[in-house]
């Protein structure tokens, strides 16, 4: 039997999925807030519109988005907000 067909002796497995060891960051601090203009850490695109959010108003306005403006796609980077700042202390 050929190898890696199903039933023969030697079945070559499937590479196991790789998770990302970064994040890629694509908003930045021109990024603001549709509806206060903190800076956007959330982009939500629909057929018709995009709007960029702070995490304060996106987490107010997530049910209405979906219900409303029925969301295709989602680029959230809040967790920007949790990374500890790394000093170099070394000098």
């Amino acid at each position: 039997m050929p190898i890696g067909v199903p039933g023969s002796p030697i079945v070559s497995p499937r590479p196991a999925p790789v998770e990302p060891t970064h994040r890629v960051v694509t908003m930045d601090a021109t990024h603001r807030c549709d509806a206060c203009q903190a800076q956007a850490y959330v982009r939500t695109v629909s057929y018709n519109f995009t709007f960029e959010w702070c995490s304060h108003h996106y987490n107010l306005n997530v049910d209405m988005l979906t219900e409303a403006y029925g969301i295709l796609e989602t680029v959230d980077e809040r967790w920007r907000l949790f990374e500890v700042a790394k000093l170099d202390v070394s000098a």
